[in-house]
């Protein structure tokens, strides 16, 4: 992906790190994807007022 060229692990010691940020950005990532690809709406996708990544996700879903 385009993120894991970005930001690179050198060593095995940081797996966790990276792997909490892709976590972290993927539900933002994918929903601001769908939401311009088939609605042509640009969404706000630093909303902080869920307290899951499920719950994140399905909120900026729709």
């Amino acid at each position: 992906s385009m993120l894991g060229n970005l930001e690179q692990e050198t060593d095995f010691s940081e797996q966790l790190p990276a792997t909490e940020r892709m976590l972290a950005l993927f539900p933002a990532i994918i929903c601001y994807w769908y939401r311009f690809s088939h609605d042509g709406v640009r969404i706000d996708t630093e909303d902080q007022s869920e307290a899951c990544l499920g719950g994140y996700f399905l909120k900026m879903l729709t």
